[in-house]
């Protein structure tokens, strides 16, 4: 197996003190952790959790030399590029000045960059290796709670509580 999940069964087993010997089990505790990162990523307004390569397309409303990104926190070490849009040729040309960037998701370019939709195009590293102990405690009370459901065939919305709409199967993609 490769990288380590940032959630997994194995978080499962350690906050129930249980074991999930079932091979269904790992794979169903498994499909919802994926599902929460995805969905909690969308909530939060992020590309992902996971330390990766991302490329995020701004549209500033106006010229700027500030961008920022969302896959925090950013990996400062590993190079970041910024490209502006060629309308001519519908093609991003690289930018060639000065580029700072701080691991809070900052990027600042010497000049500043023409604004409009799609203007800019920031590549760089961000993310976690390990999700910080917080966010990990509160994805993994989400994880125990949605398997819980799923074992005892609950997938209805926390949020809707009563009639024909508690019935409904989970739609904000955890299902």
């Amino acid at each position: 197996m490769g990288l380590m999940a940032l959630l997994s069964w194995v978080d499962f087993e350690q906050q129930t003190n249980s074991s999930l010997s079932d091979p269904d089990g790992r794979a169903l505790a498994d499909q919802l952790a994926g599902s929460i990162l995805a969905w909690s990523a969308r909530y939060c307004n992020r590309l992902g959790w996971a330390k990766q390569a991302y490329t995020e397309v701004l549209s500033p409303t106006e010229p700027t030399d500030t961008f920022y990104l969302s896959a925090l926190p950013l990996d400062a070490t590993q190079p970041v590029t910024v490209n502006t849009n060629n309308y001519a040729s519908n093609t991003y040309d690289p930018y060639l000045g000065i580029v700072r960037v701080n691991p809070n998701g900052t990027v600042k370019t010497y000049y500043s960059l023409y604004g409009g939709f799609g203007a800019v195009q920031v590549s760089y590293t961000g993310g976690y290796t390990d999700l910080p102990a917080d966010l990990k405690q509160a994805l993994t009370d989400l994880l125990v709670q949605r398997f819980n459901n799923a074992c005892a065939g609950r997938l209805a919305h926390p949020a809707r509580s009563s009639g024909a709409q508690s019935a409904r199967v989970l739609d904000s993609g955890l299902g």
